[in-house]
C-alpha cells in the first residue's frame, strides 16, 4: 500500500443541482394587460335628427297620407331600435323629416339609410328630396333605386349637392318606393357633409334608373301633424 496520500483529490461525482437556473417555461398569462376590445363607434347621423331612431320617432312623421310609423325594438340595423312604416296606400308614402334648416345650399352631403321589408319578399326603395325654390317643386332621388328584401338589410347611399335657384322654401327628405301596402323598417339614416361647392344653377331633375311612383303630393306639411 502507498505510504502517502495521492497528490490530487478524486473527481467529485456530478451534482444534481444545475450550476445556472434553467430557462423558465412560458408563462400562462400575459405579463401586461391585453389591449381592450375596441368600443363600437357611435352612429353618426350628421344633420339628420334621430337618424338611428333611438329616441323614438322624434323628428320624423308619416308623409302626406295614411303612413303609420312606430318604433320596433326587435328589428334594427344597429343600436336597439328601428322605425316600422306601414299602412301605406301609395308608393310615394313613407316617412319624412324636414331638412330646411339643416342643409346649406352649395354643400355636398353623403346621404345614406338602411331598409328591410316587413311583409314582402322584395320591392324597390329610394330616398328622395322634395325641394321647393325659385324654380318650383322638384323631386331628387338619392342615388340609384335599390331592391330591398325581407331577409337582410339593404343600404341606399349616394352623394347629394343641394343646388338652389332663388329662395329655398321647402326641403324634405323622405323614404319611398315599395308598392302600396308594403311595410318596411328603416334605420341609420344619415346626411353628412363631405365637401363644399359654390352654388350653381339648378340641375335638371335626376331621372331614376327604374320606375318610381309618378303620383306626387301637391302640398306637403313640413312638420308632423298635430
Amino acid at each position: 500500500a502507498p505510504t502517502t496520500a495521492p497528490s490530487l483529490p478524486p473527481t467529485l461525482p456530478p451534482t444534481d443541482i444545475p450550476t445556472t437556473a434553467p430557462t423558465l417555461p412560458p408563462t400562462q398569462f400575459p405579463t401586461a394587460a391585453p389591449t381592450a376590445a375596441p368600443v363600437g363607434v357611435p352612429f353618426d347621423s350628421g344633420v339628420v335628427e334621430n337618424g338611428g331612431f333611438e329616441s323614438g320617432t322624434t323628428g320624423w312623421y308619416g308623409n302626406w297620407g295614411a303612413s303609420q310609423i312606430s318604433i320596433s325594438s326587435t328589428v334594427s340595423h344597429s343600436g336597439s331600435s328601428s322605425v316600422l312604416v306601414e299602412g301605406r296606400t301609395s308608393g310615394w308614402q313613407g316617412i319624412a323629416q324636414d331638412m330646411l334648416s339643416k342643409m346649406i345650399p352649395g354643400v355636398t352631403y353623403e346621404v345614406s339609410a338602411w331598409v328591410k321589408l316587413a311583409n314582402a319578399i322584395s320591392d324597390t326603395f329610394i330616398l328622395t328630396f322634395r325641394q321647393v325654390d325659385g324654380a318650383g317643386t322638384s323631386y331628387d332621388n338619392v342615388g340609384r333605386i335599390v331592391t330591398a328584401n325581407d331577409s337582410s338589410w339593404t343600404q341606399v347611399k349616394s352623394e347629394f349637392t343641394l343646388d338652389v335657384s332663388g329662395t329655398l322654401t321647402e326641403l324634405i327628405l323622405y323614404a319611398e318606393g315599395p308598392a302600396a301596402g308594403v311595410g318596411f323598417y328603416l334605420d341609420d339614416v344619415s346626411v353628412v357633409v363631405v365637401g363644399t361647392e359654390s352654388p350653381t344653377t339648378s340641375p335638371p331633375t335626376q331621372s331614376p334608373t327604374t320606375s318610381v311612383p309618378t303620383e306626387r303630393p301637391t302640398n306637403a306639411p313640413t312638420t308632423a301633424p298635430s
